[in-house]
Parts: structure tokens; sequence; C-alpha cells
């Protein structure tokens, strides 16, 4: 039996984690009470441990990108039943598809959607054809992105090719700011 430091109750010792550092073997709080304290602290520091997350995945995105893919190559059967599962989990009743239509007409009824929808066309014909070159970085933070997104400062038909390439956060934070502004 050994008495937790902070909660002051006497428990097992199977109750503390072992702590090679300290002369009995085990931390001087309960697991309990080490949980508590671990979530309290990251309810105070959430923007800090995100940022350091955030400097961490950029700092280590090819070391990140290599791992992952070499346990989806190891664990393909894995993937695969789960990529069936959430197929399975994703299938739509009739009801759910009618519902699906009626909000896209009603979608297609706003002001402006059609120009969208005919800026996004002609501006994928026009890469797939080879007019408009899609380059490989973004135009607003130099990110090196394969699948950068076009977008349209206006939805007038003569400025359907004149996009800015823009990376998916860098996208993001731009309808971010318009809407801000709004």
């Amino acid at each position: 039996m050994k008495t937790c430091t902070k909660c002051k109750e006497s428990k097992e010792l199977s109750e503390f984690a072992k702590d090679c550092k300290i002369k009995s073997g085990l931390k001087s709080r309960c697991k309990a009470c080490q949980t508590i304290d671990r979530r309290e602290y990251r309810e105070r520091n959430r923007e800090k441990i995100n940022a350091d997350r955030k400097a961490y995945r950029e700092t280590h995105k090819e070391q990140l990108k290599a791992s992952k893919d070499k346990w989806v190559n190891s664990n393909r059967d894995k993937v695969r039943a789960y990529n069936n599962q959430y197929v399975k989990g994703k299938t739509r009743t009739n009801e759910d598809r009618r519902k699906a239509n009626e909000y896209k007409r009603e979608y297609n009824k706003r002001p402006g959607v059609k120009h969208k929808c005919k800026a996004r066309y002609n501006l994928t014909n026009s890469v797939s054809l080879g007019h408009t070159v899609k380059p490989n970085t973004c135009e607003i933070c130099g990110v090196h992105d394969n699948s950068l997104h076009g977008h349209h400062w206006s939805y007038e038909e003569v400025n359907w090719l004149s996009v800015v390439w823009c990376c998916n956060d860098c996208h993001v934070q731009i309808h971010r700011d318009i809407n801000d502004n709004k």
C-alpha cells in the first residue's frame, strides 16, 4: 500500500505508475490523479500544445510521410478493411438522396452559384487541356504541394482563368478573411 501525495488516499501499488528515478520505483501520485493533472494541463495550454504539434509536423513532414507510407504498405489488409467499412457506413438511402438533391436544387437557386460552377468547370478544363499551367508551389506561402486550389477573386466570365494558386491552408484563410470582412 502507498499513499498518493495529491488525493491523500492509500492505494494498491498497481495504482501508481513506475518511475525509475525515485527510490521506491513508483511515482508519488496515483494514476487517477496524474490523469486529472494531464487533462488540466492540456486545457490550460491548448494553444501552446497545438502550436508545438503544428511546428513538429512542419519540420518533420518527410519523416511523418515516410512513417505513414511504411505503415500503410505493411498493413494493407487493415487499410482495405477500414476503407470498406467507411464506404459501408456512407451508403445512402433513397430518402438521403432525395434530401441531397433537394438541397442541391435550393443551393443552385442562390445568386452567383452558376457563375462559380462555370468558373470551376472552365478552369479544370483549361488545366486538363494544357492551356493553363498549374504550378507546384503555393503563390501565397511558397509551400510545395501537388493539390493546389485555384482561388477566384471574381466569378465574372473574363476572370474565370485568372486565379491565385494556393494550398488548402491559404485558401481556407482567404475565405475566413473574406467572411470576416462581411
